[in-house]
């Protein structure tokens, strides 16, 4: 709500697809941070290693 009330403030005519645009991008983010972790996580040469990344995916998701 009050990420668009901001929108709203910086683009008043064009609020709605700025707000879009911002769930967009944040979601595109989302995906390459998952695929990421999946990558190290199989490339993890470690027990302990897996288990770090799997922590940090936790903390995030």
């Amino acid at each position: 709500m009050s990420c668009r009330l901001v929108c709203s403030v910086i683009a008043p005519d064009d609020s709605d697809k700025l707000y879009k645009a911002l769930v967009m991008a944040r979601e595109k983010q989302s995906s390459h941070d998952i695929l990421t972790l999946t990558t190290a996580f199989k490339n993890a040469p470690t027990k302990n290693l897996k288990i770090q990344i799997l922590s940090l995916y936790v903390l995030n998701y």
